[in-house]
């Protein structure tokens, strides 16, 4: 009898380990699975953490100013201006004023760029400047910084005409010959447009990022060229940059001191186009230009007309005038 309930006992003990081993085998995964562990980008609650994106369908956020630090001295009278980079914006517009947060403009205008190098400024002035972030939503301006140019540490030599007329000192608001009081903030050679007395803003035919926005139709906008040759003669010409046709064309007559200046009146031009000017020196075959946008007197206080300004797009435009491009 006690033999037999060995027999038993011993059945039953391997009847309950085969039973075992067969789920063991019939899942595996059970019980040789490796423990799970979470992905690097995951939270300590398991929940997947991403970047938002942008919503390009607003004005792009304020841009951050880089350099020149602010309330800075800067050594060199060209000044490198550079900010940070804003998610959906197209197009960065810039403003330099002299003196002020509310100074006259000494330069302004617009990039795709996020650096914008200034023309020669004045030393010994502060200039204040800040950035609008654009896209076709709207545009929204950066904090207003400030710069100083430290003033000449030795004589800076005078600029000569090309004429010989009698150059300004350095820095001088005054323009030899007496030329109108509309003249201010005096730069250098160049051409000068406004059309606010004591506002005026120095143009390059070779650079294209700045001009005049917003001008209304009829308004007249004032024009002074400096350092052609003595007495010479000027061939004026004013066209629409973007259909290439010639509004107004004139001969002028440079002064003593090489400078000529010219009131354009816009009444009868087009709008909204947006307009280049162009005085040449026919005997030295000095070019001094400006540009800007003409507006109905309807439109927007926000309103411009300012197009492409490629290689390509300045020298379709000239040469649909009847101009030589500007190199």
């Amino acid at each position: 009898m006690k033999q037999s309930i060995a027999i038993a006992a011993f059945c039953f003990v391997i009847f309950i380990a085969i039973a075992t081993f067969g789920s063991v085998q019939a899942n595996p995964q059970t019980a040789l699975a490796p423990q799970q562990t979470q992905p690097p980008s995951a939270t300590p609650t398991g929940t997947i953490t991403t970047t938002p994106t942008a919503d390009c369908t607003v004005a792009p956020a304020a841009p951050v100013l880089n350099k020149p630090v602010d309330k800075g001295t800067v050594k060199r009278p060209v000044v490198k201006l550079k900010w940070n980079s804003v998610a959906c914006a197209t197009r960065y517009r810039f403003v330099v004023r002299q003196g002020s947060k509310k100074g006259p403009r000494v330069m302004h205008g617009g990039t795709g760029k996020l650096e914008k190098k200034s023309s020669s400024l004045p030393r010994g002035y502060t200039y204040f400047w800040n950035i609008k972030a654009c896209n076709s939503s709207g545009c929204t301006p950066s904090d207003i910084w400030s710069f100083k140019i430290a003033a000449a540490t030795s004589p800076t030599p005078q600029p000569t005409s090309p004429g010989g007329g009698t150059p300004p000192p350095p820095n001088s608001t005054v323009v030899p010959g007496n030329p109108p009081s509309q003249i201010a903030v005096y730069k250098g050679p160049g051409g000068y447009l406004n059309t606010v007395a004591n506002e005026l803003y120095l143009f390059d035919c070779s650079n294209q990022d700045y001009w005049l926005e917003g001008v209304r139709e009829g308004q007249a906008v004032y024009n002074i060229d400096l350092w052609f040759a003595q007495n010479e003669t000027i061939s004026y010409r004013a066209f629409n940059f973007e259909t290439g046709q010639t509004v107004e064309s004139k001969t002028l007559q440079a002064n003593s001191a090489g400078y000529v200046s010219y009131t354009a009146n816009t009444s009868g031009w087009a709008t909204p186009y947006h307009y280049h000017l162009e005085f040449k020196g026919k005997s030295s075959g000095t070019a001094h230009c400006g540009h800007f946008d003409l507006v109905s007197n309807t439109a927007s206080a926000s309103a411009k007309e300012h197009v492409a300004h490629t290689d390509a797009d300045v020298e379709r435009a000239y040469r649909a005038a009847g101009l030589e491009p500007p190199h």
